[in-house]
């Protein structure tokens, strides 16, 4: 019988934002694996941390001279690296060993990341804040691509068979060609919407602020 629970066993205080008790697009989520906590901050400030007794094991600071630097969207883990962008900072590829910076690219985002593999080769489509959506060579941080998409902020994006769909908070869903970025078409929204779509099969679902839920298939010929 559990007699207690909910004991703290360490706790890892960071300031929230430069602006005090305020962030831009709330907190990112902790990731644990391999028994580290990988957490970002609004103070633009990244850490790998122990998951038994929050020792730090490396810290980075995202954190540049313009705009926001909140920390918003979750790590992205990929075999021996890590990705991870502030709001308006720079995309970054890390060595989880020792927190080693292996690229960087003046991207932001406040939303997951996408990595697909395609014919053995492995994709990373991001999301920027700056309305843009990129494709890079994960390896050496080259952008294959980028399109902007429209005005608004763009979610995470989904993949089916070739086919990208990212949604617009202006209040389009939008198909792209994932090798050569190319707008296929798009749909509207009643209203604008931010939840990321949800892929099943050949469907994806997404709810707009105007209180519509929407089923789409892809098409693929």
């Amino acid at each position: 019988m559990v007699t207690s629970f909910g004991k703290k066993e360490y706790t890892f205080p960071r300031p929230v934002s430069e602006f005090g008790d305020m962030a831009i697009r709330g907190t990112s989520d902790p990731v644990v694996d391999e028994s580290r906590v990988y957490v970002g901050f609004a103070d633009g400030t990244f850490w790998a941390l122990s998951q038994n007794d929050g020792k730090v094991l490396w810290e980075k600071n995202l954190a540049t001279q313009k705009g926001f630097n909140d920390v918003d969207g979750p790590v992205l883990l990929d075999g021996d690296r890590l990705y991870v962008s502030s709001f308006e900072g720079n995309l970054t590829a890390f060595s989880r060993k020792d927190g080693k910076a292996l690229w960087t690219k003046e991207i932001g985002t406040a939303v997951k990341m996408l990595m697909v593999e395609e014919g053995g080769e492995k994709n990373l489509f991001v999301s920027g804040t700056d309305s843009i959506l990129y494709y890079l060579n994960p390896k050496t941080g080259e952008i294959v691509w980028k399109l902007l998409v429209g005005k608004g902020a763009l979610t995470t994006s989904v993949y089916y068979q070739g086919i990208l769909a990212v949604g617009l908070s202006s209040g389009t869903m939008n198909f792209i060609d994932s090798k050569t970025g190319k707008l296929l078409v798009h749909r509207f929204a009643k209203k604008a919407f931010f939840p990321t779509p949800i892929l099943d099969e050949d469907k994806i679902y997404y709810l707009s602020n105007g209180g519509r839920l929407y089923s789409l298939r892809f098409k693929i010929k």
